[in-house]
């Protein structure tokens, strides 16, 4: 009887004491887990850099020179005020040229070249990770219940080693990705800085010629048309093979007494863009028939494009032809 006893207090004792156990791991806190976000390093793979040209553009414009032309003048030269900096960049060439019927160099009041200097091109783009597969299918199973829990053990370990190596592939990706972006934003960036103050830095000399224009020009009557396209025509011939692209923008009524018997005169805009802007005329209408003649008179001369626009449409126009 006594030792009935005494086992039965040991098992009561255990089932006590297995309670307890039971109740104060159920109670207890789980450990807590800091989730510590891993940095990339600060000495990240070098990237590369290179740089292309930018596409130059030659653009000439030619502007009647005439006391009853001022006013227009005056508004040509607020227009292209607001379209200069919008369409120039590093490399292009601006040339301000009057009416002048015999002398190219007397005609020319204005020739400036923005500071050429090339685009910022990145180069070795990040390469991703290759992509972890899943683990092959084995072609036979072990056979025993020993080795059975080897092979899976096994499979485990692997399984987790090629975890780790993908999520720190993944993660070096991901640096040198950043990295690669980074420098890509600080080029540009820095680029476009350096682009606006050449632009800034050829706008201020142009509007300190423009300045002297105003004071000093419109003092002689030169509007010989096509005289003065004549000497663009020889100006475009030696200068233009040296530019992407060639613009020659006019400001004038195209008025000539000549019209309709136009002089003897070789000309030649191959490879030229015309745009002529008629500021007398509001609306199309006014000056259709001019305009209807001098397209058709320059375009056998090898322009590649010509478009005219009348006062209420210039600037619109302008900005839309350089910006195609």
């Amino acid at each position: 009887m006594m030792r009935i006893k005494h086992e039965f207090n040991v098992i009561l004792t255990l089932i006590i004491f297995f309670i307890v156990i039971v109740v104060l791991v159920s109670c207890s806190s789980p450990i807590p887990t800091v989730s510590v976000k891993r940095v990339c390093p600060t000495t990240t793979p070098n990237v590369l850099m290179n740089s292309v040209p930018n596409s130059s553009k030659l653009i000439v414009v030619l502007i009647k020179e005439h006391p009853d032309y001022r006013e227009y003048a005056e508004q040509a030269f607020d227009i292209l005020s607001k379209v200069l900096p919008e369409i120039l960049e590093p490399g292009d060439r601006v040339i301000m040229m009057t009416m002048e019927h015999n002398n190219l160099r007397e005609s020319i009041f204005f020739d400036e070249e923005i500071q050429p200097f090339q685009k910022p091109v990145l180069v070795n783009s990040p390469t991703p990770p290759p992509t972890v597969g899943p683990l092959p299918s084995p072609t036979a199973l072990p056979q025993g219940g020993y080795m059975v829990a080897v092979a899976t053990q096994d499979a485990i370990r692997y399984m987790q080693s090629t975890r780790v190596v993908a999520t720190e592939m993944a993660f070096e990706y991901g640096c040198a990705q950043e990295e690669w972006k980074q420098t890509g934003e600080q080029a540009w960036q820095d680029w476009n800085a350096k682009r606006l103050a050449a632009i800034s830095e050829f706008m201020n000399k142009w509007n300190n010629s423009i300045n002297t224009n105003k004071s000093e020009g419109f003092q002689i009557e030169r509007s010989q048309v096509f005289e003065a396209l004549k000497l663009t025509s020889q100006l475009f011939e030696s200068e233009c093979a040296s530019y992407d692209e060639c613009h020659l923008v006019v400001f004038s009524d195209f008025r000539d007494y000549r019209i309709g018997d136009p002089p003897t005169i070789t000309l030649t805009f191959q490879g030229v863009d015309i745009v002529g802007i008629l500021l007398n005329c509001q609306y199309q209408t006014e000056c259709q028939k001019d305009i209807d003649w001098w397209k058709g008179y320059l375009e056998p001369l090898g322009c590649t494009q010509i478009q005219f626009a009348v006062g209420n449409k210039a600037e619109q126009v302008l900005l839309n032809h350089f910006r195609r």
